[in-house]
């Protein structure tokens, strides 16, 4: 986003939230399943996915909105656009499946 390139969204109703954040803590479980088994690789790539679908599950959330670029960096910056504290993710999600 600050290189003058504008993120590619995707518009996303927001009660599928859920959906991405349950993405989130497959890929978290399988993390560390992977680690426990030594299988690092596949630990590095479901922590990455992890991350995607963590994000999009706040931003989807928060402005119903989801990166669908190709650069991870810009999915980061979407998510900074939203200027939101800890406070904040902590209470929005806490309605959420665990």
């Amino acid at each position: 986003m600050d290189d003058g390139i504008p993120v590619k969204t995707r518009h996303v109703d927001r009660s599928l939230f859920r959906n991405y954040l349950r993405k989130a803590q497959e890929n978290f479980e399988t993390v560390r399943d992977c680690i426990d088994n030594g299988r690092w690789n596949a630990a590095v790539m479901n922590a990455v996915h992890c991350g995607i679908n963590g994000c999009d599950a706040v931003t989807v959330f928060t402005i119903g909105l989801r990166h669908a670029g190709e650069r991870h960096e810009d999915a980061i910056a979407l998510l900074q656009s939203l200027n939101l504290g800890t406070e904040v993710l902590s209470s929005k999600t806490s309605g959420a499946p665990t």
